[in-house]
């Protein structure tokens, strides 16, 4: 017992770190390791209201293991053939909610080459084909964050902390990118 929550608490050190302690934009962040790069852009744009500042695909190097131990915990996969599967039913919206589902897969794509179980190409690839499904739906990353907002209250029955951290990406993360970074 004392040792998972001394994981939850190392995890939750990590991602203050990630959020407070790199005090550049998510702009300037972007520009740095995305370059001009239109899909890697785009794909930020849509996953920083999950990730704050941090790409779940570029994990360091030496981090493949913890990778690996997210997607089982967070996903339930364990190798490419559940990455591929997982990413074929969220491409299919399950649960009715585009913004949940297609969010959740992009971060999924970048999250499974971070572990390795798929090259960055396959991970950029599956991302192009959830733009299009965002797209149709909605009509920018202001609408995608308040119907992702909705599909994480519904599955964490409300945490307010899950919540809360979710308002504070997409207030001072995803903003300032979606500023810059066309949802078309």
């Amino acid at each position: 017992m004392w040792l998972l929550i001394l994981i939850l608490l190392a995890g939750a050190a990590a991602a203050a770190w990630f959020f407070l302690l790199d005090h550049r934009t998510s702009v300037q962040i972007m520009e740095a390791e995305d370059g001009q790069d239109p899909i890697k852009r785009w794909a930020r744009a849509a996953y920083v209201i999950v990730n704050g500042k941090f790409d779940p695909g570029s994990m360091n190097p030496g981090t493949t293991e913890a990778a690996h131990k997210a997607l089982q915990r967070d996903w339930g996969v364990t190798d490419p053939t559940g990455v591929g599967a997982k990413l074929v039913e969220l491409s299919q919206s399950p649960s009715g909610n585009v913004a949940w589902d297609q969010v959740r897969r992009i971060v999924l794509a970048r999250m499974a080459a971070s572990a390795g179980f798929i090259p960055q190409e396959a991970s950029w690839s599956a991302i192009q084909q959830s733009k299009p499904a965002l797209n149709s739906r909605y009509s920018g990353w202001e609408e995608v964050a308040a119907d992702y907002r909705q599909g994480l209250a519904a599955w964490s029955q409300n945490d307010s902390e899950r919540l809360a951290m979710f308002d504070l990406y997409a207030k001072e993360v995803g903003r300032p990118l979606w500023q810059v970074v066309s949802f078309r």
